[in-house]
């Protein structure tokens, strides 16, 4: 994901703060320019500053940040070409959420109308309603359906996902994902929810204290970070196994049982088969680990 070739967001050494206290400080990462991207990082971490200084509503105190090749603050040419809607977005509350979709419509010049009914019908929402008047979860939806219609080639979605129930969380990120195949552009999606939203993602932004953490492509992970499940001498002899070929990121006890997550990044493929074949010799499950599983070991092990 630090390759330069097809990126459209690009940052380098970026500090990012309010005043004299900073948020992110010297954060470096280049963001491919198709494709759904995880922000993930804990509260507090920097994820919305971040993403308000993408879309231009955010001045770097230091570093370059790029997006299409310009600095996005207060450049019309490149806010034009991004959309940020999410949790923290401020909507007028008296306004009904068919005016912010007209409103929506006359911001874009790439908005599309039709789909973004097509969604509010979806997602069964009152569009003669007030915004004020909407729960969480309504405004959540809203503020999506204006997002993905809006079909910026940079799409910044803010926590979509509050509010709402797990089917419809289901059915925001299967139509995410149908937006971007049917009309590509890079999504940069920040989460929590790392679980709900693994089918469609395909790559992860990991943010901590200030900083990055690291970057990777969920395919690999899920060929690379494994999770290993079975009677503790067993899971011992593994990891013997394992040696160096790559890192036990957690261990934690089950009833009757213990599992690890390796780390098989940078393994070999012929010593990955070794240790598959070496874990059903000793008859324990091995599987790729969940992604939030996968990811939290490796923020834990990076920090």
């Amino acid at each position: 994901m630090n390759n330069r070739n097809n990126t459209v967001i690009n940052a380098d050494d970026v500090t990012i703060g309010y005043g004299k206290t900073p948020v992110l400080t010297d954060l470096s990462v280049a963001v491919p320019d198709v494709g759904i991207h995880a922000l993930v990082g804990p509260n507090g971490s920097g994820k919305t500053t971040l993403l308000r200084a993408i879309a231009g509503q955010h001045e770097t105190n230091g570093g370059s940040l790029t997006v299409f090749n310009a600095p996005p603050f207060d450049n019309a040419e490149v806010m034009d070409r991004v959309v940020l809607m999410g949790a923290d977005v401020p909507l007028p509350g008296n306004w009904r959420g068919r005016r912010l979709l007209e409103i929506g419509e006359a911001r874009w010049a790439t908005f599309d109308m039709a789909r973004a009914l097509e969604l509010a019908e979806l997602f069964d929402l009152d569009l003669d309603k007030k915004y004020s008047e909407y729960s969480t979860g309504q405004k959540s939806m809203l503020q999506a359906v204006i997002g993905l219609a809006a079909r910026c080639p940079v799409t910044l979605l803010d926590e979509p996902y509050l509010g709402l129930d797990i089917e419809r969380r289901r059915v925001l990120y299967t139509e995410l994902r149908a937006d971007v195949e049917r009309h590509p552009r890079t999504v940069l999606l920040s989460t929590h929810q790392l679980d709900d939203a693994a089918a469609v993602i395909d790559s992860v932004i990991v943010i901590g204290s200030r900083s990055l953490l690291f970057t990777a492509e969920v395919a690999d992970l899920n060929e690379s970070v494994l999770s290993a499940t079975g009677p503790a001498f067993r899971i011992d002899a593994l990891v013997e196994a394992l040696g160096s070929t790559g890192t036990v990121l957690a261990r934690e006890k089950l009833t009757g049982q213990e599992r690890v997550i390796l780390d098989l990044r940078g393994a070999t493929a012929d010593a990955v088969d070794s240790l598959w074949a070496r874990a059903r010799e000793l008859g324990v499950r091995v599987r790729a680990a969940d992604l939030e599983d996968a990811v939290t070991a490796l923020a834990g092990d990076a920090g």
